[in-house]
């Protein structure tokens, strides 16, 4: 893939497939619950609670060393969800290898969005913009800069992290360049009123320290 395909292909599984080797477990669940959440709406309410240990199992669970599988919370925590939730995506969720939940739910969302006739291929723009938002370039990473991580910067991303509410990234891209920040990559894409942010977004991760 290249780094022109990266920003223009809508083929999500295509791209999954060749970032995540270069991608946290972390990153990769917080597409997983990303997709998921997107059709949330088609699934029981209580999927919601679902959605949240998820993406705290993704905050703790960084990566994929003997050691860690060892520490993974997921296999215990996959009888409870499926307990109280019977739903494919919460099987994807559930799975111990954070790839194979990344592709299950991207797989389950776009299938229950297609069975209630909501526009299937939606799914799959959205999930191909999840994956630019979480992973950024693959190919080049703006380095960051310590002085630009001002209490202000910092309590912004916190927030927005937090809350789940993405809708004060254009205030981060002045927060940042108040501080001094100069990439245009990262305030482009803080300002980038096409962007879908969600949880592990790169941006918001560089100034959190978030891998």
């Amino acid at each position: 893939m290249t780094e022109s395909e990266w920003f223009t292909v809508v083929a999500p599984e295509t791209m999954l497939a060749w970032v995540s080797p270069r991608c946290s477990e972390r990153k990769l669940r917080l597409f997983a619950a990303a997709c998921c959440r997107r059709v949330g709406h088609l699934c029981r309410p209580r999927f919601d609670s679902i959605l949240h240990q998820a993406e705290a199992v993704a905050d703790a669970v960084t990566d994929d060393t003997p050691a860690s599988r060892k520490k993974n919370p997921v296999p215990r925590l996959a009888a409870v969800w499926m307990r109280r939730h019977e739903s494919a995506l919460a099987h994807a969720l559930s799975h111990r290898s954070g790839f194979r939940a990344a592709t299950q739910a991207a797989e389950r969302a776009i299938e229950l969005a297609k069975a209630a006739g909501d526009t299937w291929w939606e799914e799959r723009w959205y999930q191909a913009a999840y994956l630019c938002d979480i992973v950024g370039n693959p190919f080049r990473r703006p380095p960051a800069d310590p002085a630009w991580l001002s209490d202000t910067v910092v309590a912004i991303a916190s927030g927005m992290y937090a809350a789940r509410d993405f809708s004060a990234m254009p205030v981060l891209a002045d927060a940042l360049q108040e501080a001094g920040c100069t990439s245009d990559e990262i305030l482009h894409h803080c300002r980038d009123p096409h962007a879908s942010h969600v949880r592990g977004c790169w941006v918001v991760d560089l100034v959190l320290g978030k891998a």
